[in-house]
């Protein structure tokens, strides 16, 4: 059984409720009840499934597990889907709800993604040029403003990522700024106190570089450190390609170490993944060329002692696009526009699946990104480009079975 399926706490909160989604400004700071323990608690290497980051949502996965539920976010709705009954729905059981307004429990507006920490789902929302955490329950209730977020972070949805981890606030953010009429790229991370709202930020990284498209980070947690993957291109005279940097932060101590430094002439990282079997990293091939758009993969295992990176395995490109780590040894690599389709295999390079996702009547083209792989099943979101609405797709890993459309 996966370390995220453990029991949490002394009950499982399950779907249900019909209380008001009014927003509520926090009282209290979220870590009041666990003030006199939380030290203690948050000293231990161990897993621990309520207060540690999510590893396999860190990017692009917009997703959560609790116990045996999975929720996802469609269009403007936070849905669930439930492992036991094999059914999903709106996280709202509210009598004759549209599930369409502000009203709706499920309705949120999130900025980055969202993420799971102690009983409660958390996001950002923009309100008059602040940005600002919220939380709600596990049934959609009690929709709650925590903290006002700190400068420079905008939170933009493809450049910034938002984390809770033992007791804070993790955000991450590739920003464009001008300085004298020439653009750059800022790398800034940082963390706050969680429910501090005067909580001074504690800043880990704040680096400038070229603005150049691609600029990239990853950011995981294993017990009580940090691991964070920056991407940086070179394009100056004939060294050009990709620079790959692996730090450590230690989330007690405060000290940053760069563990890996690699240069990649044709190759890019696409994602990090750390689990109890290692840190791991997807690959693909690059060309500077219009011609081909698809290429090879692997993935890449780090040993910590020798601080080098090892191949697992080589994955063919079968026309599909970068590929994204998943739980359970698993990988999906997948292409959108008019025809989307994915590969999803195993760390060892054995292609599990192929398939062809259906559009919607809304839907003209789509990007595709996996949630979240089980051992029976990995789940898809098509996020329209442009028009059209979301769609969220079930593929079973044995071939001879149908694909299931969860939400659309």
């Amino acid at each position: 059984m996966r370390r995220y399926m453990m029991i949490i706490f002394l009950f499982t909160f399950l779907v249900g409720g019909c209380q008001s989604s009014e927003r509520k400004d926090s009282i209290s700071g979220e870590m009041s009840l666990f003030e006199e323990t939380a030290d203690n608690l948050f000293m231990t290497e161990e897993y621990l499934p309520d207060y540690d980051a999510q590893n396999q949502f860190s990017r692009y996965k917009d997703a959560a597990i609790v116990d045996n539920i999975i929720y996802f976010k469609c269009g403007t709705n936070m849905c669930f889907y439930d492992m036991n009954t094999e059914t999903a729905s709106f996280l709202c059981d509210k009598p004759e709800c549209t599930h369409s307004t502000g009203s709706c429990n499920a309705y949120f507006q999130d900025l980055c993604g969202f993420c799971y920490y102690n009983q409660k789902i958390y996001w950002v929302e923009k309100n008059e040029n602040h940005y600002y955490l919220v939380s709600m329950n596990l049934d959609g209730s009690d929709h709650t403003r925590v903290q006002e977020l700190p400068e420079p972070f905008m939170f933009y949805e493809y450049s910034a990522a938002m984390r809770i981890h033992r007791g804070y606030v993790y955000m991450a953010e590739v920003l464009n700024e001008v300085e004298i009429g020439q653009s750059y790229n800022r790398l800034v991370l940082a963390r706050v106190k969680l429910g501090e709202e005067k909580s001074e930020p504690e800043t880990i990284i704040d680096k400038k570089g070229d603005a150049i498209t691609g600029y990239d980070f990853y950011m995981n947690f294993w017990g009580n450190t940090m691991y964070f993957l920056e991407r940086d291109y070179i394009t100056e005279g004939n060294n050009r390609g990709i620079v790959s940097m692996l730090y450590t932060y230690d989330i007690h101590t405060t000290e940053v170490e760069k563990i890996s430094k690699e240069f990649y002439a044709s190759e890019t990282p696409s994602d990090l993944l750390i689990t109890e079997d290692g840190i791991f990293v997807s690959m693909y091939y690059y060309e500077d060329s219009s011609e081909n758009r698809f290429y090879d993969k692997r993935v890449l295992q780090f040993n910590l002692e020798s601080e080098e990176w090892m191949e697992l395995a080589e994955i063919p490109f079968l026309e599909t696009g970068d590929p994204m780590l998943l739980e359970n040894n698993l990988l999906a690599a997948s292409w959108g526009w008019d025809t989307p389709r994915s590969l999803i295999a195993d760390y060892e390079g054995n292609i599990i699946r192929t398939c062809n996702f259906p559009l919607s009547e809304t839907q003209t083209n789509v990007s595709v990104y996996p949630l979240i792989a089980t051992e029976e099943y990995v789940i898809f979101d098509l996020k329209p480009i442009g028009e059209g609405t979301e769609s969220i797709i079930l593929v079973p890993l044995d071939p001879e079975e149908e694909l299931q459309i969860l939400c659309s």
